[in-house]
Formats: C-alpha cells, structure tokens, sequence
C-alpha cells in the first residue's frame, strides 16, 4: 500500500512541475536573472554538518525513527524538492519581482551545470548588459522533537550590474515551519507535501524581502 503511495506521489509531483525554460533555449537579453537549484532535499535533525550550525547530515537520529515508523517516509522526503521542482517553484514566485523590482528581467535557470561558490565571476557566458546569480545552496528538512519540523535553505544571491566580477553578494539561511505532517495515506501525503514545498517557497521570499532588499 505504502509502496502505491509514494509511486503515486512521485507521478503527481512530475506532472504538476511546471518546467522553466532552460539556458540553451533563452535568447539574449538586456537583463537576466540566473537560477541554480541545490542537488537534493536533506533530511536531518538538529547538529551541524559543513560548518553550517543547526542540520547534521541525511539520516541521524530523527531519520532512523522514521525509518522504524514508516519506511518509505524517508523516501518520500527524499523525493521532494528535487532540482527541476525547485527551479519551477522559485520561476513561479516571481524572482526578478521579488529580488530585482524588475518583472522584465529574463529568468534563465541551470538544471544541470552546478553553481561554483568559488567563482568571483560570471558562472556563465552570457552576454547581458544587466546580470544577476541566485544559487539554492541547500535545502534540508529538520525534525526537532520540541522545536517542530520546518525547512531550512541557504541561498546565495549576485549582483554584477554590467561587470563581469559580481558588486555584491548575499549569502543567508532562512527557516520556516511545516506544521504537523503526516505520511499515511495518500491524502495526507499529499497534504504534507504541499506543506513542505510552501515552507520552501516561504525561505526564498523571506531571503529576498528580508536580506537582499535591505
């Protein structure tokens, strides 16, 4: 039964991910927003893992109580937000809007090429008067048995104006709560996936209105 479930929920989640288009098929542009997702929803509990305080690594101590209670709960988790379904929600919240004051700026997500930390320059070779970066370095799904469940995300924001070095960069993490969730039917799943992707939603609007637009 459980097994139908998640199969159920994974078609479901492809059909409903509204693809945006990708860099190869994007004219040029005056200004361009580019899109990074990160590689995968983590399912952690409170502790640190890369020097980032507040996640421990997949798994861990709340992971093995799902594991034991459900056993296709960490599938599921682990079947949500991937890539494409993290740019589709991101495109859908309107991004040049929300970080640029600017709903004419062209949206150009990377679903495949990974986005380099390191890089002080242009990740791509675009050609854009006006260009901007945002990377989703992380997303992880936190379960605290006092202090609840909520998604916590790390983004990294650049501007480079007309440069080819970036002028500002912001990087923070942001956190929002779930709610209760539940794994055990259908229904509810449904339920608790839409609860996560939401709180997904909420980190992004909150790291662009409360630390990119100050």
């Amino acid at each position: 039964m459980r097994r139908r479930i998640l199969a159920s929920l994974l078609i479901a989640a492809a059909a409903m991910a509204v693809a945006p288009v990708s860099a190869g098929r994007q004219p040029i542009s005056d200004c361009e927003l580019h899109v990074w997702p990160a590689k995968v929803l983590e399912v952690g509990t409170v502790g640190t893992v890369g020097g980032r305080e507040g996640v421990t690594a997949r798994g861990g101590l709340i992971g093995a109580l799902f594991s034991e209670k459900n056993p296709d709960r960490m599938q599921i988790l682990a079947a949500t937000l991937y890539q494409e379904r993290q740019l589709s929600l991101i495109s859908g919240s309107e991004p040049n809007r929300l970080l640029l004051s600017d709903p004419q700026c062209r949206i150009i997500v990377h679903e495949s090429q990974e986005f380099d930390r390191s890089l002080k320059t242009r990740q791509t070779p675009s050609l854009a008067s006006i260009y901007y970066e945002l990377s989703v370095d992380a997303v992880y799904f936190n379960s605290h048995p006092l202090y609840g469940k909520d998604i916590l995300a790390y983004y990294t924001f650049r501007n480079f104006g007309e440069d080819e070095k970036y002028r500002r960069q912001v990087s923070r993490h942001k956190r929002v709560k779930t709610g209760a969730l539940s794994f055990e039917s259908e229904d509810a799943s449904r339920v608790s996936l839409d609860a996560i992707e939401q709180a997904f939603v909420e980190t992004f609007r909150k790291f662009a209105g409360e630390s990119v637009k100050p």
